[in-house]
C-alpha cells in the first residue's frame, strides 16, 4: 500500500510541476531546460508508436503494447500508452535502460546534477522517503519531463521516469497536500 501511495504521490507531484511551469511562462527559477534529444530512456522517446516499441523490444512480459494500455518488461520497466503512443516510461532497476548521458537507477544525486545541472523543480514531502528532481524540455508545450526519484537517505536514484502525462486532479490534490 505504501508503494502505491508513493507512486500516486509522485504522479501528483509531476502534474503539479506542470502547473508551476505553465504559470512561469518559460521562466525557470531553478535550473536549465533540457534539449528534447535528452528526453530518452532505453532509447525510446515520448510519443513513439506502439508498433515500433514492439519491433525494438518484442512482446512485453505483462500487459499490452499500444492503445490505452500499460505493459512491462521484467520487473523494472513499465510503459504507458495513450492512443497507441508512448506517454510514460518508468525504470526502477539498473537494467541497461539509461538516459542519453548514461544515467541509470542506482547512481547518485551528485552524478545527476553534474550531468544535467540543477533541476527545474525539486519536490519532496516531509513524511516521505523520496525526493524528485524534475527536468523539462526546452520546448515545454506538450513536451516531456525527465524525473529522477531519489531516496532521501542514501541519495541514490530509485526510479527514472519520462512522462508527457498531465493530471489536473492530481495537481490539485498535491497542492492541498502541501498546504497541510
Amino acid at each position: 500500500m505504501k508503494k502505491i501511495f508513493s507512486v500516486s504521490l509522485l504522479i501528483a507531484v509531476l502534474a503539479f510541476s506542470n502547473l508551476v511551469f505553465a504559470s512561469n511562462k518559460g521562466e525557470n527559477p531553478f535550473g536549465e531546460d533540457l534539449n528534447t534529444d535528452e528526453m530518452l530512456l532505453g532509447n525510446l522517446k515520448m510519443f513513439t508508436d506502439g508498433n515500433i516499441v514492439k519491433q525494438r523490444y518484442g512482446s512485453p512480459n505483462w500487459g499490452r503494447i499500444g492503445g490505452n494500455n500499460q505493459c512491462g518488461y521484467g520487473d523494472s520497466v513499465i510503459l504507458h500508452f495513450s492512443d497507441n503512443k508512448l506517454v510514460k516510461i518508468v525504470v526502477s532497476q539498473n537494467n541497461g535502460w539509461t538516459t542519453p548521458k548514461g544515467i541509470a537507477v542506482g547512481m547518485s544525486i551528485e552524478v545527476v546534477t553534474k550531468m544535467y545541472g540543477e533541476p527545474c523543480l525539486r519536490e519532496s514531502a516531509e513524511n516521505f522517503s523520496n525526493i524528485a528532481y524534475i527536468y523539462r524540455s526546452a520546448t515545454r508545450d506538450g513536451s516531456p519531463s525527465l524525473v529522477f526519484v531519489f531516496d532521501k537517505k542514501n541519495r541514490l536514484i530509485q526510479r527514472i521516469i519520462i512522462t508527457s502525462e498531465l493530471d489536473e486532479v492530481a495537481a490539485r490534490n498535491i497542492t492541498e497536500f502541501l498546504k497541510n
